[in-house]
């Protein structure tokens, strides 16, 4: 409790400066920034007045001399000037203050004072409001808390909270109140700010909304993404299903290729769908690596054969070539690192109107001391560049380059962004490294050490090509593109050959007739002036190349060639992008070299895997409502030398199971009737007699967000297979399942 004395002015002007002080805190709690320099001021203001000396009374100085009258005097008009000027504090603070007198007679709490700011807020005159009791400023009488109140000021010195006032035209308002009990001399008095919050309740009532808004949103989403992935997957399961069974009937090197193709572009698609999935999680921090062992080389040649296409439309000469020292084997998640290089090639293609896009791999050095091993990716283009004063938004979502990109490329914005912050979670980065009016370059670089095969992988899929000699093996290489002849010089030199390199067909024609024979040639077939068809004639009609093997690289299908000319004239005919290993094969083929092909060829579902029943016998049931669905799943179970039971609805499932055991159902999760949670509940509980009740249960869903698997298991599923189902999934499921029941 602070102690005043009475005396008119410095009593007055006393309580208003404390009063300015609580406006201060107030102003602080209410968010303003300069309630912290008025409580200084008001505080400073009263230590002022608290130290000025009052004049001594006559009692003290019965007697006074002329100069203590003089000097009180001047004593007295300096007080009254602080006084005043404390006393225009109160008038013009804009906060609402009151001076109360808890005591009446009546035990009511009653207005002494206000300053101009209260009279405003409550649309009274001062005249009006002194001498009323308080409770004419507030929705409910404050008189019955009055002992409460001033038992907690006498306690605590101050007491605040809020409260509903009242205005003269009876309108309600929501205030925050301050008020602090204050001793003049022996008298109590309490000194109340009232600050009005009307506009503060309005925001954060607006931000409530907008975040309970946000939030349904965000439920709307995830429920839409549920539902887009069950609707996108559940056909994507019979595309790339089917093809996998084509994939495994006799099929010539073109059709296999096309289809390669095929399912390469069906596993892109759902990785996009997955990508759409897991935004949530890159959003919330929560996307999770798949570390796993991972073929490099594969991974690049398969992205820009996917890509092919689409830089062939512009007539963009798109290229790839990994160093030699790059290992066969990396532990990374191989999913995140091809969709980081499918987006920068992707960007590459929209931004590059003519000429060439590169990809190279090699290895990098740790990027940060006693990292791993790390793989450094360039893509690099001949397109438009970025400006530098532009490079900063690269990066940034939503962002791109120039707002005139989005209308004529297309695009979100999002890309690079993703890109980047799924290089940082494999241990990378992602940099613009160059860029000008003639093209830019990327780097990717990702922690990438070398490891061995999985036990399950195709051992010699790809021939040890360091096992194989070619030394003194002379080829030529005649193709317009500076690049690709730089790449194709470096595998055949990789492969221990001797080789030459030529730009055109004259140039290259004129130094057959003039110097050392070659052993093959290596022909672009869309090159100026004479093309490859044309060179490829020219030499044959020697009579020492009659027999010279030769090998065209062309950007066209084999129905075009043909009008083009007679393609029999070339050995092998390599379409691009051309790969490494299809390189590989041709130039073994050329020399005659004998290898065992049937090792990098083997299938999924070779002799061994058709007799997989034989070894792991079980009674199966199929719960699943899509037709195609249905048909696939039998087709892989029926190779693997299984019968399986179909049936369409949980209903049906039930009905099944009662009619006799099974070993496994493999339940898909969405059906109509009785989806597969409600069926695979109703089996846990022994709705279809108690030694059913075990029976394992694999879920099928084409559902994969986050928390889904822990749905089927808390549902009584015993195991969780996400569509499209893959057969080697599959495979390890039901020898899990076999070794459950044995």
């Amino acid at each position: 409790m602070i102690h005043f004395p009475l005396q008119s002015n410095y009593a007055r002007s006393g309580v208003s400066a404390l009063t300015v002080a609580m406006c201060g805190v107030g102003m602080i709690r209410s968010g303003d920034e300069w309630g912290l320099t008025l409580i200084i001021a008001a505080l400073g203001a009263i230590v002022l007045l608290l130290l000025w000396r009052r004049p001594p009374s006559p009692a003290a100085t019965p007697h006074p001399s002329e100069a203590e009258s003089a000097q009180a005097s001047q004593s007295q008009t300096e007080a009254d000037f602080v006084a005043a000027r404390l006393a225009t504090i109160w008038e013009r603070s804009p906060l609402a203050m009151t001076l109360l007198d808890p005591h009446s007679p009546d035990r009511d709490i009653i207005i002494l004072d206000c300053n101009q700011a209260a009279c405003e807020l409550h649309g009274y005159t001062r005249e009006e409001l002194i001498g009323q009791s308080i409770d004419i400023l507030e929705e409910t009488p404050w008189t019955q808390w009055r002992d409460s109140w001033l038992s907690n000021l006498r306690e605590k010195g101050r007491v605040e909270g809020q409260s509903s006032h009242r205005r003269k035209d009876g309108t309600i308002f929501p205030t925050e109140y301050f008020t602090c009990l204050v001793k003049v001399e022996d008298r109590e008095v309490v000194i109340g700010m009232d600050h009005d919050v009307t506009d503060r309740r309005a925001a954060e009532l607006a931000m409530k909304e907008a975040r309970d808004e946000a939030e349904a949103a965000n439920r709307a989403k995830s429920d839409f993404l549920a539902v887009m992935s069950h609707e996108i997957r559940t056909p994507m399961n019979g595309i790339l299903g089917f093809t996998n069974l084509l994939h495994d009937t006799e099929l010539n090197a073109e059709q296999r290729d096309w289809l390669s193709t095929i399912r390469s572009s069906g596993e892109t698609l759902l990785t996009l769908i997955n990508d759409v999935l897991d935004f949530s999680k890159i959003e919330s921090g929560k996307m999770e690596m798949d570390l796993q062992p991972a073929r490099i080389t594969r991974c690049i040649e398969e992205v820009v054969g996917l890509l092919w296409s689409k830089a062939n439309e512009k007539e963009i000469e798109l290229l790839s070539w990994v160093d030699p020292a790059v290992p066969d084997w990396v532990t990374t998640d191989i999913t995140r690192f091809r969709q980081v290089v499918l987006n920068l090639v992707g960007n590459a293609i929209k931004f590059t109107p003519r000429g060439e896009i590169e990809v190279h791999a090699k290895p990098h050095a740790p990027i940060r001391p006693g990292g791993r091993d790390c793989l450094a990716i360039t893509v690099r283009d001949t397109g438009i560049g970025v400006p530098p004063d532009r490079r900063d938004r690269l990066f940034q979502p939503f962002m791109q380059a120039d707002s005139s990109t989005t209308r004529e490329y297309g695009g979100t914005g999002l890309g690079l962004a993703i890109s980047r912050r799924l290089a940082e979670l494999m241990d990378g980065s992602i940099e613009l490294v160059a860029s000008s009016a003639k093209g830019s370059t990327f780097e990717l670089i990702v922690a990438a050490p070398a490891c061995s095969p999985p036990p399950d992988a195709i051992e010699h899929e790809f021939l040890d090509e360091s096992a194989l000699d070619l030394t003194k093996k002379r080829a030529l290489i005649v193709d317009d593109n500076e690049t690709n002849c730089r790449i194709l010089t470096s595998l055949l030199r990789r492969w221990n050959m001797e080789t030459e390199t030529f730009y055109s067909g004259d140039s290259a024609l004129k130094r057959m007739e003039n110097g050392p024979p070659f052993d093959i040639v290596l022909l672009d077939m869309m090159m100026p002036g004479m093309n490859g068809m044309e060179v490829a004639h020219h030499i044959r009609a020697s009579a020492a190349a009659a027999e010279l093997p030769l090998l065209l690289l062309s950007s066209v299908g084999h129905d075009e060639l043909r009008r083009m000319g007679d393609i029999k004239i070339f050995d092998t005919i390599l379409h691009k992008p051309v790969r490494q290993s299809g390189l590989f094969d041709a130039v073994l083929d050329a020399f005659a070299i004998e290898v065992d092909k049937n090792q990098r060829s083997a299938h999924p579902f070779d002799s061994g895997k058709r007799t997989f029943a034989l070894d792991h016998p079980l009674d199966i049931l199929v719960a699943e409502d899509n037709k195609v669905n249905r048909k696939l799943i039998h087709q892989v179970l029926s190779r693997l030398g299984y019968a399986p039971t179909l049936v369409e609805n949980g209903r049906d499932c039930l009905d099944a199971l009662r009619e006799r055991p099974y070993d496994i159902i493999l339940m898909d999760c969405q059906m109509p009737v009785i989806d597969g949670y409600e069926a695979t509940g109703s089996i846990r509980r022994g709705e279809v007699g108690l030694d059913r009740s075990d029976v394992h249960v694999v879920a099928l869903t084409a559902a994969a967000m986050v928390g889904d698997r822990e749905r089927c298991i808390e549902a009584g599923m015993d195991d969780y297979l996400s569509k499209p189902i893959r057969s080697d999934e599959l495979i390890k499921v039901l020898d899990g399942s076999t070794r459950r029941i044995s």
